[in-house]
């Protein structure tokens, strides 16, 4: 009687002990499902664009890539090196009175 009860004890328990996970994988892909959702809707769309900067004379190619730096590119060294690729550079040297052509990430117009 005793072995009866100790294994019908020992059955509810690991009954609830499914039940709790299965509990928790749902709501743990309700919350994953919910927080991509939101995240998907405050997702603004970008369009790839470009600027034409005119150099000043105390510009400098890092001060100009923080400037106009986004998420997009991932850091800024990876911006100064796609400014530099859209430029032909192969340093880091620019003159005053020259243009550069800067990519620019930015949400597209809306015609009305």
């Amino acid at each position: 009687m005793y072995n009866m009860i100790r294994t019908k004890k020992l059955w509810m328990t690991k009954a609830m002990a499914v039940v709790f996970i299965g509990l928790f994988i749902i709501m743990t892909v309700f919350f994953i499902m919910v927080s991509g959702f939101h995240n998907a809707k405050a997702a603004k769309p970008q369009v790839l664009n470009f600027a034409t900067v005119s150099v000043k004379s105390k510009d400098t190619l890092w001060g100009i890539a923080k400037k106009y730096y986004s998420e997009e590119y991932g850091s800024v060294n990876a911006y100064v090196k796609e400014i530099k690729r859209c430029n032909s550079l192969t340093n880091d040297h620019i003159q005053s009175g020259t243009y550069l052509i800067v990519p620019i990430y930015a949400a597209p117009d809306n015609p009305k």
